[in-house]
C-alpha cells in the first residue's frame, strides 16, 4: 500500500511541476510579445517615397 502512495505522491509532483512550468512558460511568452510589440510601435513607419527623410 506504501508503493502505491510514493506513486501517486511521485506522480502529483510531476503534474504540478508541468504546470508550473507551462505557467512560467506562458509568462515569459507574453512578456517577448509585449517586447516586440514595443519595439514595433518605436520603428517609424516607412516613408511613403522613394528617398530617406531620416537621413
Amino acid at each position: 500500500m506504501d508503493g502505491i502512495s510514493a506513486m501517486s505522491a511521485q506522480v502529483f509532483a510531476v503534474n504540478y511541476d508541468m504546470a508550473m512550468l507551462k505557467k512560467t512558460m506562458e509568462s515569459v511568452s507574453q512578456q517577448a510579445m509585449s517586447m516586440i510589440n514595443d519595439l514595433v510601435e518605436a520603428v517609424p513607419a516607412p516613408s511613403e517615397y522613394n528617398f530617406d527623410v531620416y537621413g
